[in-house]
């Protein structure tokens, strides 16, 4: 019997065999290193001394790692450091701030009307990526999304399209017809962090995965889009030195577009959140985010989606955590203290609940709902 894990790079793990061993996978770089230039811009800080702009590209690693090339932009390290040296900021339903929680395998699109802050927690080997992107006199766009693995290029590159439809749509309405290059180029700020140096380099492989896609975007958008890598820290930059992350949630503040480590309450992180998780266990020929909010729309959509128990749930519910979390997560030593509890509950939900009940008798109903007032209480739309 298989199930994917949470957190996981597609892994599938079964119960007929010995759970994974945690022998470390050591790479070593070739000693002669060559690198390819990139559309990927890098942030100008006070002691960046670049007078020509096209200097100021981002190069990357052909045959080394890309975590450890990026230990030597300045920009970057700076930027790491700042954000993985202040505590997370907590997040409850009482906050003053409006929330707005993505979980694992899910996207999310808002302004800064209608949340103050988005964001995403519980990432070990998974990357949390948040975008932000601005152009002259128009509402400026967040997004943020969690992945958990390389099967999702047409979904980043589809968050990428949001952020060109949104400032396309609203300079029509400003009565241009289209974007000038000269003078209304779309900045997309980008900012990454997940993952570290596991084991098994489940975190690696989902890093240099990321960086490769943004470089690729970054070239095909070049002539609407500046694309600026303003955080990042992947793998061994998140990496306490001891096989453990040390940011594993990340917020951007939708008005400044400042990030920051963060923590999220059950209670604040929106409706229906063990249904949203069972998601990840569901079967589906391809592995696709699911995206619950746009800027077009101020709810918060769960789309409809077919699940059904299978025979050994109730094997499972009776393993004890240690053994639970070899079968349920790419990086046991390292998850949070509920991560059991909230497997029980996914499973729970999975074995208990009835999709059709859910979704309706076709499973093609979405399930929608709106913030009450300014608050992080959700109730079903009318």
């Amino acid at each position: 019997m298989v199930i994917f894990n949470n957190d996981s790079c597609n892994t599938l793990v079964s119960l007929d065999v010995d759970p994974k061993s945690a022998e470390f996978n050591n790479r070593q770089s070739s000693p002669e290193e060559e690198y390819v230039e990139t559309h990927i811009r890098l942030p100008v800080d006070e002691y960046c001394y670049w007078d020509e702009e096209e200097e100021q590209q981002l190069y990357l690693p052909l045959n080394s790692r890309v975590d450890h090339y990026l230990k030597g932009v300045p920009q970057l390290m700076d930027s790491r450091d700042e954000l993985l040296a202040s505590p997370p900021v907590s997040f409850s339903k009482n906050s003053t701030e409006k929330v707005l929680y993505v979980s694992q395998g899910e996207a999310a699109h808002c302004t800064s009307a209608q949340s103050d802050v988005l964001v995403s927690d519980k990432a070990t080997t998974c990357h949390i990526v948040a975008f932000r992107s601005e152009t002259e006199g128009i509402d400026a766009l967040s997004s943020l999304t969690h992945i958990d693995g390389t099967a999702y290029e047409n979904c980043i590159r589809g968050m990428v399209d949001e952020h060109i439809a949104h400032h396309q749509e609203s300079s029509k309405e400003e009565k241009k017809s289209e974007l000038s290059p000269s003078s209304s180029m779309i900045n997309l700020d980008v900012h990454v962090m997940g993952g570290f140096d596991d084991a098994d380099s489940t975190s690696l492989e989902i890093s240099a995965w990321f960086m490769a896609l943004l470089a690729r975007i970054a070239q095909e958008q070049s002539h609407i889009m500046k694309i600026t890598l303003k955080t990042c820290a992947i793998t061994s930059l998140n990496d306490n030195g001891f096989e453990c992350p040390i940011g594993r949630g990340l917020g951007i503040d939708t008005r400044s577009g400042d990030v920051f480590l963060a923590k999220v309450e059950e209670e604040a992180a929106g409706p229906q959140v063990t249904l949203r998780s069972v998601r990840l266990f569901a079967e589906s020929e391809a592995k696709c985010l699911s995206v619950i909010h746009s800027s077009r729309s101020d709810t918060v959509k769960i789309l409809p989606f077919t699940f059904k128990s299978f025979g050994h749930i109730d094997k499972l519910l009776k393993l004890p955590d240690r053994v639970l979390l070899q079968y349920t997560s790419t990086s046991p030593h390292v998850e949070e203290p509920d991560f059991c509890s909230c497997i029980r509950s996914s499973l729970k939900y999975l074995r208990d609940k009835n999709c059709n009940d859910i979704f309706g008798p076709h499973v093609n109903q979405t399930l929608i709902y709106r913030r009450s007032g300014n608050s992080n209480q959700w109730s079903i739309a009318k």
